[in-house]
């Protein structure tokens, strides 16, 4: 799995956020590009059982080149697919992504993220987090929603310090149902996010 890639010129001049975790790295959200799909899906098959079935709340051996299109949306279009990468020497690392999905209504818009098991517990789910809630404020959002399954503590967790409010939810009891208004969306100092 070669998740060091060069970083297409298409996503070059995209908005770009950096951040530092709590262990010092340099890490970088942008849009991921199209032609990056193969990418993505060596990020979801590498991680654990566990950490996949968490982030598609149910299992899921690999992703499609077409379930990793759809993921990966256009950062101008209602499904953003967000590269979350580790600078260092050589080609940045894929370490996490995320997803900022604009439902129809323009008022609510859903999230999904996921961090490679090695990097796990480092400040960069709060980052991605953080950065899919200032995309869905400057897309005009009001609401900022997710899924999760009630067996993800971590995720759950990292939604209340984030301030979600967690429900069970209202169609599939294995799930609970995160959403936090975004009438108020901190600035990026607060957040911890350079433009």
């Amino acid at each position: 799995m070669d998740t060091h890639r060069p970083v297409p010129r298409s996503v070059a001049a995209a908005p770009v956020q950096l951040f530092r975790t709590r262990a010092g790295d340099l890490v970088r959200i942008r849009p991921f590009a199209a032609e990056e799909a193969e990418r993505l899906g060596e990020h979801v098959a590498g991680l654990l059982p566990a950490s996949r079935r968490n982030r598609f709340l149910g299992g899921l051996s690999e992703l499609t080149p077409a379930a990793a299109l759809r993921l990966i949306g256009h950062p101008s279009g209602p499904v953003t697919g967000l590269a979350v990468e580790r600078m260092g020497d050589g080609a940045p690392l894929l370490v996490g992504e995320g997803v900022l999905a604009i439902g129809a209504d323009g008022m609510t818009a859903e999230l999904a993220l996921s961090v490679a098991d090695p990097w796990q517990g480092r400040g960069i789910g709060r980052s991605i987090l953080a950065s899919i809630g200032l995309r869905a404020a400057a897309a005009r959002a009001r609401h900022l929603t997710g899924e999760l399954l009630h067996t993800n503590h971590r995720m759950r967790a990292l939604a209340q310090a984030a301030g979600f409010a967690v429900a069970s939810h209202r169609q599939d009891a294995r799930l609970l149902a995160i959403t936090r208004p975004l009438d108020h969306c901190p600035g990026r100092e607060a957040l911890g996010l350079a433009a």
